[in-house]
């Protein structure tokens, strides 16, 4: 590491630098609303200080039964303990410092990175262009200001894997002094996830090559001091790491293998938008993370991780060949794992940030070869560099375009935002809560007082607490949006149908007075709500009160032709009113806008089996259980098709299934 005792010129330069960015970040810090995740980390957080402050005695982290711990548990807290802590002591606004707290620690990813690139070869070009490039990773940058896990455990892997770095060069006779920063690394790795073992894993495969590779040239080695000193730094390294994880600290011998078991079988199951379809994280396929590192990061990086690989041989008679591939086997080993364990990920590939970020600075090791190894004159230097910057800038423009949402990125090459709308995820944090709340702010004064509503009610309330107190705001789920009384309603993409995104209906009804947008492409809309006969449909329709429930969602729809919800439940209604034929219309309405509305789909087959078009309703109901076959009424309804066609033996094959099912859901 530096030494504060002799620093060089260029030293001075990089640390002012480094600390130009830090201070930078931790400002922009405050433009970021809570996550998704810290409904669940606050509270853990806040249940940990509780089990810390009174010595163990209140073990309610440990033994609570809420869904906060068989999760939560699992997860280092340390970075965040600091941040409650500051907070009961002093007052200070908790997601102020929490985003403060985490963002500082983020930056270790940004510097450490730079710090690596640097150390193995020697040059502080490869350290400015490895902070650029992590800098100019939007995805994982854009996730810098308020999530507690991934950027962090980016930040810990790149520190421990420098201090390992470190130890290494400092063989066959490591001082204390790189002892202790040994231990530090080991540490490190443990403050966010117990997967950082595969750190210390890795290292005893490195630290066994480098002890050959002294061997076979002939350098004396002191194996027992080594081992000693290896052993001492794991083992304090070990404790220090998990003192402040409660569950870790509680049972420091078994807790780690049942965390590692929950890491690779996560019992919490999400779907994802990936390809154009929602995946339940335990079904993704094998190239999940390779795909999304190919067309989520800036196409200058990926081609000097190519290049890099290409020149692989070029390179070791350069650098040091063994740095050069534990850097590399960071990523491609856990990658592995990932893969052939076929372990969950959730939303997005945040998970593998820490697996990315490797490749992003021996990319920068790459261009470095290229510029100080290959290209002998002084202009040609700058050409390159020049070229290098110029293929930032679209990057740039994006990141300083759509702040703070850059983390929303795909690059140019895939197609952009445009394409991955309705193919894959886009504002899975729903950051454009922010905006949004700020927009209305300014152009709607007193709604605060109307009655409100969102799909992500955990964030609106949290936003607008520090100013308004705790409001009211009631859960709508977007297919279900208008259903519910509401004034303002706030709304993110989350688990929108993805084809509804891709026909170009999120944000465009008449209701819709902003979106907040990523490159033209809505995130977030705002509703403000300037008909309600839809509602009041449905309320008729909830009393079966049919005609009146008719009347209602007519006017709604002559109001906004284009809601889905008023024709499904208009279908429905007049499902209820004997009118099939004007049913089928409706509900195949509904369909047009919305392809993926299950309840249009099977309301849809009753209208079709109430007229007596029994081909038309077999063709729904087999599209349905193609779509969802754990939805039990499809089978039932073909049970009843076939049994009218006197095919009893079809008939009975469709009610045992629908039978089986309704069984496994307790009989509902």
């Amino acid at each position: 590491m530096l030494s504060l005792r002799k620093l060089e010129r260029k030293e001075i330069i990089f640390l002012i630098f480094s600390l130009i960015i830090l201070v930078s970040m931790v400002y922009m810090s405050y433009d970021w609303a809570p996550s998704n995740d810290e409904r669940y980390n606050v509270p853990y957080a806040d249940l940990a200080l509780d089990y810390y402050s009174s010595f163990g005695k209140n073990d309610t982290v440990l033994t609570t039964t809420t869904k906060i711990e068989p999760v939560m548990k699992h997860y280092g807290i340390a970075i965040e303990l600091p941040a409650h802590f500051l907070h009961r002591l002093f007052g200070w606004e908790l997601y102020g410092i929490r985003h403060a707290i985490m963002t500082l620690m983020s930056f270790f990813y940004i510097f450490f990175g730079a710090l690596l690139a640097k150390r193995i070869t020697k040059s502080w070009t490869a350290a400015y262009i490895a902070m650029a490039f992590l800098i100019l990773t939007p995805r994982i940058f854009g996730e810098a200001f308020n999530n507690p896990k991934d950027p962090t455990y980016c930040a810990t892997s790149l520190i421990s894997l420098y201090t390992f770095f470190v130890f290494l060069d400092a063989l066959p006779k490591p001082s204390w002094r790189k002892t202790i920063l040994l231990g530090i690394g080991v540490a490190g790795s443990l403050l966010v996830r117990i997967s950082g073992l595969i750190s210390e894993f890795l290292f005893v495969i490195f630290l066994v090559w480098e002890l050959y590779y002294l061997h076979k040239n002939k350098i004396a080695i002191d194996l027992k001091d080594i081992a000693k000193k290896v052993f001492i730094a794991f083992g304090v390294g070990y404790f220090a790491g998990i003192i402040l994880w409660p569950a870790m600290i509680n049972a420091p011998f078994t807790q780690p293998f049942e965390a590692l078991a929950f890491l690779k079988n996560l019992p919490v199951t999400v779907k994802n938008l990936f390809e154009g379809k929602y995946l339940q994280s335990t079904e993704i396929p094998w190239y999940y993370l390779p795909k999304y590192f190919l067309i989520s990061n800036p196409e200058v990086i990926l081609i000097g991780i190519l290049i890099g690989l290409i020149l692989l041989f070029k390179l070791k008679k350069v650098y040091n060949f063994r740095r050069i591939s534990f850097l590399l086997i960071s990523s491609f080993f856990p990658l592995f794992l990932i893969i052939y364990s076929k372990t969950g990920l959730l939303t997005g590939w945040r998970h593998g940030y820490f697996i990315y970020i490797p490749l992003v600075v021996f990319s920068a090791i790459a261009y470095t070869f290229i510029i100080e190894h290959n290209v002998l004159s002084e202009i040609k230097k700058r050409i390159v560099i020049g070229v290098i910057c110029f293929a930032l800038l679209p990057t740039i423009y994006f990141m300083v375009k759509n702040y703070p949402l850059f983390y929303v990125y795909f690059n140019p090459t895939f197609g952009g935002v445009k394409k991955a709308m309705g193919n894959y995820e886009l504002d899975y944090y729903s950051h454009s809560i922010m905006p949004a709340i700020k927009w209305l702010e300014q152009n709607e004064p007193g709604f605060e007082k109307k009655k409100l509503a969102s799909n992500n009610t955990f964030q609106v309330s949290e936003i607008l607490k520090p100013k308004y107190g705790s409001l009211p705001i009631a859960y709508t789920r977007y297919r279900e949006r208008y259903d519910q009384d509401w004034d303002y309603n706030i709304l993110t993409q989350s688990f929108v149908d993805a084809e509804y995104l891709r026909n170009g209906y999120f944000g465009t009804s008449k209701d819709v007075i902003k979106t907040i947008d990523v490159d033209g492409v809505p995130v977030c809309a705002i509703l403000k709500r300037q008909d309600k006969n839809d509602y009041y449909g449905k309320k008729a329709l909830d009393s079966q009160q049919y005609p009146k429930a008719i009347e209602f969602l007519n006017k709604a729809l002559q109001y906004d032709a284009n809601n889905e919800i008023a024709w499904t439940n208009l279908g429905l209604a007049q499902l209820n009113s004997n009118q099939p034929n004007e049913a089928v219309q409706s509900l195949s309405n509904a369909l047009k806008i919305s392809p993926e509305n299950m309840m249009a789909k099977n309301y849809l087959a009753y209208a079709y089996l109430q007229s007596g078009n029994l081909p038309y309703a077999q063709s729904v109901l087999m599209n349905l259980i193609e779509e969802n076959p754990n939805m039990p009424d499809p089978y039932r309804l073909l049970a009843q098709i076939y049994q009218q066609q006197g095919n009893g033996a079809m008939a009975q094959q469709y009610m045992s299934i629908y039978q089986q099912i309704t069984g496994q859901m307790g009989g509902q």
